[in-house]
């Protein structure tokens, strides 16, 4: 087993009610929540790293052939909406 540590936080009570209900209807534990959360956020973050990058390129061959900007446009919202 994984090494672990308690971490200790303090919720608003209407935030933890919500919390627990969410686990109690998917049938996970708290700390099961907090972990997908995580992962969520480290996805997320990856995600927007690679959006703002495709952006920029778009932006940048969209100075000088807007044509081919379109296409890549095209392809970045195509990327997105596999991703979300």
């Amino acid at each position: 087993m994984e090494s672990t540590k308690v971490v200790s936080l303090r919720l608003a009570m209407g935030t933890y009610e919500t919390i627990i209900l969410e686990c109690e209807a998917k049938g996970i534990t708290i700390t099961e929540w907090f972990d997908r959360q995580i992962a969520t956020a480290k996805k997320v973050k990856t995600i927007k790293s690679q959006l703002v990058e495709k952006m920029e390129q778009v932006y940048d061959f969209g100075l000088d052939f807007p044509a081919l900007a379109q296409r890549k446009l095209r392809r970045v919202i195509r990327f997105v909406e596999g991703e979300l």
